[in-house]
C-alpha cells in the first residue's frame, strides 16, 4: 500500500510543478505582449520573476522585500487589491496604469 501511495504521488507533484511553470511562463508571457516592451519593462519583469522564489507568478510582501523591491514593498496594499496575500504582473501593470492617469497626472519626465 505504501508503495502505491508513493508510485501516485511523484506524478502528482511533477503534474503540479509542471502547471506552476506553465503558469509562470504564461503570465510573463501575456505580461509581454499586453504592451510593447521597452528595456525598463523587461528588467522590472526579470527582477519580478526572480524575486518570486516559488516560481508561480505570485509575489508576496516577504519576497518583495527581500528581493529590495522598495517601490514594490512600499505600495503593497494598493497593488494587491484584493487582499490576496501576494500580486502578479497584472496587478502591478493595472496599478502602475491607474497610478499614473489618476486624477489627470502624467508620469514624470525622464
Amino acid at each position: 500500500m505504501r508503495r502505491l501511495l508513493i508510485a501516485l504521488a511523484l506524478p502528482l507533484a511533477v503534474f503540479a510543478q509542471t502547471t506552476q511553470a506553465q503558469t509562470t511562463q504564461a503570465q510573463t508571457a501575456q505580461a509581454q505582449t499586453t504592451q510593447p516592451q521597452d528595456g525598463r519593462q523587461q528588467q522590472f519583469i526579470a527582477k519580478f520573476n526572480a524575486a518570486n522564489t516559488a516560481h508561480d507568478g505570485h509575489l508576496t510582501l516577504a519576497q518583495a522585500q527581500a528581493a529590495g523591491l522598495t517601490h514594490i514593498v512600499q505600495n503593497f496594499a494598493q497593488i494587491d487589491a484584493g487582499n490576496k496575500g501576494y500580486v502578479t504582473l497584472d496587478d502591478l501593470q493595472a496599478w502602475h496604469k491607474a497610478h499614473h492617469h489618476q486624477g489627470g497626472q502624467q508620469p514624470a519626465a525622464s
